[in-house]
């Protein structure tokens, strides 16, 4: 009983210290919005919530197919890369082109399932594994060489959305060089 009572305490200290720590950056980007821009914190928070769950996804995979796989930054590279190229190449609307690139990646995804895990599924851990060190060989490749093969530049620096200007704070203070995770601030000169 004093098990579940630990743990549902530490649960709501948990939930108090985020509670916390979101609150004072709510107060700081009105307190201080030349310091603090609130379009950096939430492009923080925005960023760090993606990190988040490419991390809870890379351990789901190796938890249900108990393999390292070092494909799967390159099956969202794939999608990601063509949303960008559809975007400058070929100048759809950035939402359109986010969707088609998620659609890429369910795709890529499925078919890796398909093609590579299940046909190796008796097969020892490090052959698979090995596998899809090959895979991410294979989707790099393609990423990288997408962009031209939709009349996009080879390399694409930014994609001009409608939140694009979403960092600016007053007095042009909110540079991409500054950053703003919860508890850590970090300015770098220009």
């Amino acid at each position: 009983m004093s098990v579940t009572t630990s743990a549902s305490a530490s649960r709501q200290r948990a939930v108090a210290v985020v509670g916390g720590l979101i609150a004072s950056l709510a107060l700081a980007t009105v307190a201080l919005p030349d310091q603090v821009p609130a379009g950096v914190v939430l492009k923080g928070a925005l960023f760090g919530s993606a990190t988040g769950l490419l991390a809870v996804g890379l351990v789901l995979t190796y938890r249900t197919t108990r393999i390292i796989n070092f494909s799967y930054g390159a099956m969202g590279s794939l999608g990601g890369g063509l949303a960008a190229a559809l975007t400058v190449g070929k100048g759809w609307n950035w939402g359109q082109a986010a969707l088609a690139g998620i659609a890429t990646g369910v795709v890529v995804g499925a078919l890796v399932e398909r093609l590579v895990v299940r046909r190796f599924a008796n097969a020892p851990r490090l052959v698979l594994t090995v596998a899809t060190i090959g895979l991410a060989q294979l989707l790099g490749g393609l990423a990288i060489y997408l962009p031209t093969w939709l009349d996009a530049p080879a390399f694409i620096p930014r994609v001009h959305t409608s939140l694009s200007e979403t960092t600016s704070g007053g007095a042009g203070n909110a540079s991409a060089s500054r950053f703003a995770t919860p508890g850590v601030w970090t300015s770098t000169a220009r």
